[in-house]
């Protein structure tokens, strides 16, 4: 797991190292008066742009894969929820729940369409994925 862990943040930094390159080269295309060069440019910066698109919803959805699951049972009951705070349902015998390192439980289904849009926990809005 840590070398899986160490792939994904090399690759998340040369996403981040991506990204900065785009806002550069956005900052560089403001001020080219060719057209020729400064659609060269555009292009590169569409090219990079769709890169960055594509593969941070991978990453995420791996890094959100890498979490904790466990099936419910009532016979669990160790002070953790018995409901789902995002579609705000209880938790049934055997349905499949995830478990986010603050310790707050959820639907596997809710909380992960929740992390691909948000990189925090829906109830105390503690950050999920390392930085």
């Amino acid at each position: 797991m840590n070398t899986l862990n160490s792939i994904m943040e090399s690759a998340m930094e040369e996403l981040e190292n991506l990204a900065v390159h785009c806002l550069n080269i956005e900052r560089l295309i403001e001020t080219i008066s060719d057209l020729n060069e400064r659609e060269q440019w555009v292009n590169i910066l569409n090219m990079y742009s769709h890169i960055l698109k594509n593969n941070f919803g991978v990453i995420a959805s791996i890094a959100i894969k890498m979490l904790p699951t466990y099936k419910y049972s009532s016979e669990l009951d160790d002070g953790n929820e018995k409901s789902c705070a995002v579609c705000l349902n209880d938790f049934q015998l055997n349905e499949v729940i995830r478990k986010l390192p603050c310790a707050h439980d959820f639907h596997v289904d809710c909380v992960d369409k929740w992390l691909k849009l948000r990189r925090t926990c829906p109830m105390c809005r503690a950050c999920v994925f390392n930085d």
